[in-house]
């Protein structure tokens, strides 16, 4: 009996090291599956002299982008254009920060697959935390980050929606630090900081986004009120993350609500094909 249980002892602690080994190499095994699969997906950028072919984020207007870079801190005046035209001031975005990063053709081949796997890597870190294994948190990063309009929209080139799903999935972590087990300040402004720059990538995209996140928030802040009895600390990193956003993103969003909310007021005075050669003048009809 004595024998057994020494037997017995040493197999548990040779699982346990299996199993500690395991979980050792499966983020590293998941990192370098969303490497392969992504160099699978954009494998036609590999070739030499290749790019990829797309409407309104072109490589020419990568090139302008990257031309006016720094300068665009103050506005731009662009002559590309017969008399030229203003351009808006630029934003310390996270698109600006891989401009500054990367070669400017390395980052229109490969900037959508880059943030697709910080992205990702960003929703494991959060799934992780929840105690959900790795292939379920695999499961899940292939149905929220590698499916439908994050491949449709290439052609499009829209990089400002994959910025997006980079800061979504940091404010979403940022969030769940801030206000589960032992609410957080610090948390909290990086959450607010990462949902700021959310709304700097593509404020459509990035509304949708906020719903989801703001409803979690809320939902996290009242569970550690129910649990601990107490609100001021939750109360306080939920009006720092609001905060915090509206001081990074608030201008933009309320230049966008003017021009493209209040503007559009006139649309209503309009027949029906005005509206439609309006909505259908720049995208694919919805036929």
């Amino acid at each position: 009996m004595e024998t057994y249980g020494l037997f017995g002892c040493m197999d548990q602690l040779t699982n346990n090291r299996i199993n500690e080994s395991k979980k050792r190499w499966a983020p590293w095994l998941l990192i370098l599956a969303l490497v392969a699969f992504s160099l699978m997906l954009f494998r036609q950028t590999l070739v030499p002299g290749y790019c990829l072919f797309t409407t309104d984020d072109n490589i020419g207007a990568f090139k302008l982008v990257e031309y006016s870079l720094f300068d665009g801190w103050g506005g731009v005046w662009g002559d590309t254009v017969l008399l030229g035209m203003p351009n808006g001031i630029g934003l310390i975005s996270w698109n600006f920060i891989s401009f500054c990063l990367l070669p400017v053709t390395m980052h229109f081949n490969w900037g959508h697959a880059l943030d697709l796997i910080i992205a990702s890597m960003l929703l494991a870190l959060f799934l992780r935390k929840q105690k959900i294994g790795w292939p379920a948190i695999a499961l899940g990063l292939l149905a929220a980050f590698w499916l439908a309009s994050n491949f449709t929209l290439t052609y499009a080139g829209h990089v400002g929606k994959y910025g997006v799903l980079v800061m979504a999935a940091m404010a979403l972590y940022c969030i769940w630090r801030a206000l589960s087990e032992q609410p957080s300040i610090l948390w909290g402004i990086l959450a607010g900081g990462a949902i700021g720059y959310m709304f700097l990538e593509q404020l459509d995209i990035a509304l949708f986004f906020g719903f989801m996140l703001g409803a979690y928030a809320l939902f996290l802040a009242v569970r550690q009120w129910q649990a601990n009895g107490t609100w001021v600390k939750s109360a306080v990193a939920l009006v720092l993350m609001g905060g915090v956003g509206i001081l990074i993103a608030g201008s933009t969003m309320f230049g966008s609500y003017t021009s493209n909310v209040k503007g559009a007021v006139s649309m209503q005075t309009e027949s029906p094909r005005e509206k439609w050669d309006y909505v259908t003048q720049w995208s694919w009809p919805p036929e």
